[in-house]
């Protein structure tokens, strides 16, 4: 898991796994609960217009590269669980 902090509040994460055969995974990429989107607006400014969830998977392309992982499965989004309001 690779993950972004601004001080000691989580911006983002990555959750992914890699295979001996040169694969990688990603199982969820996820924003921050104490972050809100007011901060993240700031952070990308000051990022240069960078946005965080732009960067921390730059950073992990940039790994897998490092470890000659040349294949990434993410799930499609049409696949992901919600829980919906009024749901259980």
């Amino acid at each position: 898991m690779l993950q972004l902090f601004l001080g000691d509040r989580r911006v983002y994460s990555v959750c992914f796994s890699c295979t001996d055969d040169g694969r990688a995974y990603i199982g969820g990429i996820q924003g921050g609960k104490d972050i809100t989107n007011d901060e993240v607006k700031v952070l990308t400014k000051e990022l240069h217009g960078a946005r965080p969830k732009n960067i921390i998977m730059s950073v992990l392309y940039g790994l897998l590269r490092y470890f000659n992982i040349s294949t990434v499965y993410a799930i499609d989004s049409d696949y992901h669980v919600e829980k919906r309001s009024g749901e259980s």
